[in-house]
């Protein structure tokens, strides 16, 4: 092939941000997608990585063809940027979880002040965090008073103990805090003062 044919097959090549919006998309949909939680966001999500991928991957594959290098560097260049941006904001623990609770916390701290309980009963509420799955959620912002949810699993009082097992019978503002091995994982994390974040990670959903 002359140099004239190199020019114009490689031509538009040329270092560029744009990659980044493709990049952005994902990230954006972790941060805001509670905004509006009645939407099918298993079937958007699955839209979204369905057209994204092929589309990344076949800009790839042209670029590469067409010695396209700059815009093969700028592919990989806006991925680390949006990777490492995102984990320089976790490391700050600024994260999508935090983000969400002090934009709505007000609206937590009030359903909390309307909970009914006996004299010296500390608080106890729960508000599912998210509508994967039909039958029940895996992720659970809880409201905990006495703090003991983030003690180790059966380290707690047995008044705690107790009030959880009446509860989940009752299945009215429950957690459980032990795994059901061998699909079953349950963390902890705290969030704010007496706030917690449980996440029950895939939680037996698929019989």
């Amino acid at each position: 092939m002359s140099m004239s044919g190199v020019r114009t097959w490689r031509r538009g090549d040329k270092f560029t941000l744009i990659y980044v919006l493709w990049f952005l998309v994902p990230e954006l949909l972790l941060w805001t997608w509670w905004v509006f939680p009645t939407l099918d966001w298993w079937t958007i999500d699955l839209a979204i990585f369905t057209v994204l991928a092929p589309t990344i991957l076949i800009s790839l594959c042209m670029n590469l063809m067409r010695m396209r290098w700059r815009r093969v560097f700028s592919l990989f260049l806006a991925a680390f940027l949006v990777f490492f941006s995102h984990r320089i904001l976790m490391g700050l623990d600024i994260t999508p979880d935090h983000f969400r609770f002090d934009l709505t916390k007000n609206t937590y701290l009030q359903e909390v002040q309307r909970v009914e309980v006996e004299p010296e009963t500390p608080r106890f509420k729960t508000f599912p965090w998210d509508d994967t799955f039909v039958a029940k959620t895996y992720r659970t912002l809880v409201y905990d008073e006495s703090d003991q949810i983030a003690l180790p699993p059966g380290t707690q009082s047995i008044s705690w103990l107790q009030q959880m097992e009446r509860r989940c019978a009752e299945k009215k503002d429950c957690v459980r805090l032990t795994s059901a091995p061998p699909d079953e994982y349950i963390s902890v994390t705290k969030l704010a003062d007496h706030f917690y974040i449980v996440d029950d990670d895939f939680p037996n959903s698929f019989p």
